[in-house]
């Protein structure tokens, strides 16, 4: 038992926790309230191909697409077929050129001096602002040894065409010109080469807001990583960080960009071949709404998906998109950025000062701890948070203080409400279960409030910094549970493992097992496909209630919590290990619902809010049911 003072020292700290945190989350909430503006991109391949198919002039469609909230253009740098397809060069290799010297006088006449080599590549420009760009970008990939001019017009280049085919020789002047004075903003998307010099490349991008990558790999993987970012940095280009699209380096650059990011959003094409308009049109509804994204990256529909005139069909598409977000209170236009904001030193130490608390709390439910353990163990902890230091590259106090908060809370919540019972109660059996439910949500709140408090840092909201060991969060709290009530004794454990058990009870318990295998797997990032039932049953919740629950809070943790609740009030004690053990998921995930940062403080709210309500009506009629049935 805590002794009076130390009960008391305890709960002011806690309480002063709870408001510092309080109001961290409400500067964190006025911060994402002013972040109300989404850009809309498209691919410019993707609008040429549009045209193409419908047979429809490219410039109408750019002002089409303007006119529907699209205000910036993806644009991949210029290969040697990308340019000589545009007219802006001539390229070929140094055989051809002694194969077909009539095909180009230019070079044919050098070919009569002997100044063509077979196994060169060159390149032929009128335009000098073209030759200066394509120069500058083969010195990105060959030593400056390798490049010489041939006259005034000439590139002679000491490689095979072969090995430069798809190489980026950036964004070319005249396209930059045209989309600019159509009114649209140009987004780079660069493709990694091992060959690249970065900070050439980088230097060439010198004046776009953002960059997106192309391809599995981030520029500069594996190795270059940290000199993008200071590259990146020092040109002021923010990271266009496309969320669930894996690249390799993305992480890395994440974390060194900090809060020099852009969420971006986009269905890849092989995934939208899976799914209709209205599917798509959801995604980025709730891409903007639920987790912060500010830049769309649209991708069209087109044949054999869609039987219509792809330009008209997907102009009607892109009014959606447009209209969804605006009924979502957004504007369209350039990406707004998060403000910036972090909490202090010494408010991440109190704060850690609550998880610690709280961690002493459930550890004296266990084995009751003389003050004179807990009050050194208490004050220890504050100096190592000193010397760990909040704030410091990749937040590890932040994130081992929120981890742990997440992990002992819920277990704490449900032993402190489940282990104090001795005795049955003979009526309103049902209202007492669900008000001992709120109970543990309750208590969960405190540690939700120190989570929000230690992660309220433009880089979390920003994602360039994520909580850790979100499948620990859903695994600990049920161990920990079943190591509270588990029957202690030998003879208790030896007569429950003896008891018999009806085939019913071990398909349900089989069940069981998988749904929380499913969970587990499903608690990172779209591990397991979502079935085409579960689609239809979010789509329908995501409608009614306007924000989605978590189907582990309000279809299993809460009703199991209702149901531990009717067991220990009628004193029926054997399993009671195993329904909070499952019950405990429902406030795990609750507290987890509040370590996704990047997602609005008030869509979090809202979410647990209806998955609280939503649970505790289920659990309320499977008690009805449960309550009545002849359980030992």
């Amino acid at each position: 038992m805590l002794d009076r003072i130390t009960r008391v020292v305890f709960v002011l700290i806690l309480s002063a926790a709870v408001i510092v945190s309080g109001f961290l989350g409400y500067q964190r909430h006025v911060i994402e309230s002013a972040s109300r503006t989404v850009e809309l991109a498209m691919d410019w391949r993707d609008i040429q191909t549009m045209a193409a198919l419908s047979k429809f002039p490219t410039d109408k469609l750019l002002t089409e697409i303007k006119a529907r909230g699209i205000t910036s253009i993806g644009v991949f740098e210029e290969t040697l077929s990308d340019a000589n397809a545009l007219g802006e060069i001539y390229f070929a290799g140094g055989s051809g050129v002694m194969r077909f010297k009539e095909l180009n006088p230019v070079l044919s006449g050098m070919t009569a001096k002997n100044l063509i080599k077979p196994d060169d590549t060159y390149i032929l420009s009128y335009n000098p602002e073209v030759r200066k760009r394509f120069q500058a970008q083969i010195h990105n990939v060959l030593p400056k040894g390798d490049l010489k001019n041939i006259g005034e017009k000439v590139i002679d280049i000491n490689e095979s065409n072969i090995l430069l085919k798809d190489i980026g020789f950036g964004i070319s002047e005249a396209l930059k010109n045209y989309l600019s004075k159509k009114g649209f903003s140009i987004i780079p998307r660069i493709a990694n080469d091992p060959r690249y010099n970065i900070p050439g490349k980088i230097a060439s991008l010198n004046g776009y807001d953002t960059i997106i990558f192309d391809g599995e790999k981030i520029l500069g993987y594996p190795d270059g990583i940290v000199q993008l970012s200071q590259q990146l940095k020092k040109y002021k280009i923010k990271y266009g960080n496309v969320e669930i699209v894996k690249q390799d380096g993305d992480s890395k650059l994440k974390h060194l960009m900090g809060d020099q990011i852009v969420r971006v959003h986009s269905i890849p094409k092989d995934e939208l071949l899976k799914l209709n308009k209205d599917e798509a049109l959801t995604r980025f509804n709730l891409a903007a709404r639920e987790r912060n994204i500010r830049l769309i990256y649209v991708r069209p529909f087109l044949p054999p998906q869609i039987d219509e005139d792809p330009v008209k069909y997907n102009l009607q598409y892109l009014s959606e998109i447009k209209s969804g977000l605006e009924q979502a209170g957004f504007a369209m236009g350039k990406a707004s950025t998060i403000g910036q904001m972090a909490p202090l030193g010494w408010e991440i130490i109190l704060l850690g000062c609550g998880a610690v608390i709280l961690t002493l709390l459930l550890l004296n439910l266990f084995v009751p701890l003389p003050w004179y353990v807990m009050w050194p163990v208490f004050l220890v902890c504050p100096l190592v948070m000193v010397y760990v230091g909040a704030g410091h590259k990749g937040y590890p106090l932040e994130k081992g203080l929120a981890l742990l908060t997440a992990v002992i809370t819920p277990a704490y919540a449900v032993i402190s409400q489940y282990g104090k019972m001795d005795k049955a109660i003979a009526s309103g059996i049902i209202f007492n279960s669900l008000m001992m439910v709120v109970n543990v949500v309750a208590e969960c709140a405190i540690g939700i409030f120190l989570i929000i408090g230690l992660m309220a840092s433009t880089n979390f909201m920003l994602a360039a910094e994520e909580f850790i060991g979100v499948k620990l969060t859903l695994i600990l709290p049920v161990l920990i549970v079943i190591a509270y009530f588990m029957p202690k004794s030998k003879e208790k454990l030896l007569a429950l493992l003896d008891q018999k058990i009806k085939v019913s009870y071990l398909l349900i318990g089989l069940f069981l097992a998988g749904v929380l295998a499913v969970m587990l797997a499903r608690s990172g990032n779209f591990t397991l496909p979502v079935p085409g039932f579960e689609k239809y049953a979010r789509q329908l919740l995501e409608t009614m209630l306007g924000v989605r629950p978590r189907t582990k809070e309000f279809l299993i943790g809460y009703p199991f919590l209702v149901i531990s609740s009717i067991l220990l009030l009628k004193d029926k004690k054997n399993w009671l290990w195993l329904s909070l053990a499952i019950g405990v998921i429902g406030p795990a995930s609750l507290i987890n619902t509040f370590t996704h940062i990047h997602s609005p403080i008030t869509i979090s709210i809202v979410r647990s809010v209806n998955g609280l309500i939503l649970g505790l009506l289920i659990g309320a009629l499977l008690g009805l049911i449960y309550k009545k049935l002849p359980i030992k």
